[in-house]
């Protein structure tokens, strides 16, 4: 399904947001930006003047449909990101198969693919948004969980990811499921349970989108950067998205998207975590040393006793 997605109101007062974020004012009610000059063209792109994004409506807060239009993060992201390249936008829904409409040519870029996605062979940009399994409480100030804490009960959606970590990091008897992630929000608001787990974009903007008391009180993983998709030969549009990125994010825009929809901008790098994420952490690091222990290796041409062989399933060996 197409639709062409009318975004310049929106972004225009994301826009007069970052203004106001910088301690600046405008001299009249509304902010219209400066058209900028195009820094892609085709054969780069496929229609000179427009950047047609691919996006999966079915993903909310990231992309949805609401009342007949497609909005969310991903589609004020993509409009930033075509007026920061001087190009219309044109938003595609492409569902949950973007690499298909990038193979087709029906799309120039496909907005969230996770930087951990191993069945994707498309080129990644730098990444815009990052989430993670999170845990949140009524009072900001709660106690991290722990294993050992005493009649632990936490609320998570049945067999999502979240509920999977509540699993394996507190045991079967910490995890409370439930149906749908709203009647959890509702307990935690009324004091029912304590904590509830959610992944850290989707239970924010649950929180903020329904006014509850709630607060992401720290994170159960490693995060997983989300990033814009582009055909792995199209070197010309690679660089000028992440330069679209990079000017985006010293100006502020990414942050004011993020508080829009979210209620505040999200920094996973200083959230506080669980012994179960800072184990992962420490294994992602230590996995991380290796690999560059064993290209290191490979370059000189040398082996020592203690070399590491790097296997297929992306674990080692010693």
């Amino acid at each position: 399904m197409k639709r062409t997605v009318k975004v310049i109101v929106a972004f225009a007062a994301a826009l007069a947001l970052a203004f106001a974020f910088c301690g600046c004012t405008a001299t009249t009610g509304s902010y219209t930006p400066e058209k900028k000059e195009a820094t892609v063209k085709a054969p780069a792109i496929g229609e000179d003047g427009t950047l047609r994004v691919g996006v999966n409506s079915s993903n909310a807060p990231f992309s949805a449909q609401v009342s007949g239009s497609i909005v969310g993060i991903d589609v004020d992201m993509a409009a930033a990101i075509a007026d920061q390249m001087g190009l219309e936008l044109e938003i595609v829904d492409v569902g949950s198969d973007p690499e298909s409409a990038l193979e087709k040519g029906t799309v120039d870029i496909v907005m969230g693919v996770a930087s951990t996605d191993t069945t994707v062979s498309c080129w990644m940009s730098d990444p815009y948004v990052s989430s993670a399994s999170a845990i949140f409480a009524s009072d900001e100030k709660a106690e991290v969980p722990t294993a050992d804490t005493k009649d632990l009960t936490i609320e998570a959606t049945a067999s999502s990811m979240s509920a999977w970590e509540v699993s394996n990091q507190f045991g079967d008897d910490a995890l409370k499921s439930v149906d749908k992630l709203k009647v959890a929000f509702e307990d935690l608001a009324s004091g029912k349970v304590d904590y509830v787990a959610a992944d850290a974009i989707i239970g924010s903007y649950m929180a903020h989108a329904n006014s509850y008391e709630a607060h992401m009180l720290c994170i159960m993983e490693t995060p997983t950067d989300y990033c814009v998709g582009a055909a792995s030969s199209n070197t010309d549009l690679q660089k000028a998205l992440n330069d679209a990125l990079d000017a985006l994010s010293k100006d502020g825009i990414v942050k004011v998207i993020e508080k829009k929809w979210l209620g505040f901008a999200l920094d996973l790098d200083s959230a506080q975590k669980t012994e179960g994420a800072d184990k992962q952490d420490s294994s992602q690091k230590e996995k991380s040393e290796a690999v560059d222990a064993a290209a290191e290796t490979a370059d000189t041409g040398t082996v020592g006793s203690n070399a590491v062989e790097i296997v297929d399933d992306g674990s080692t060996q010693g």
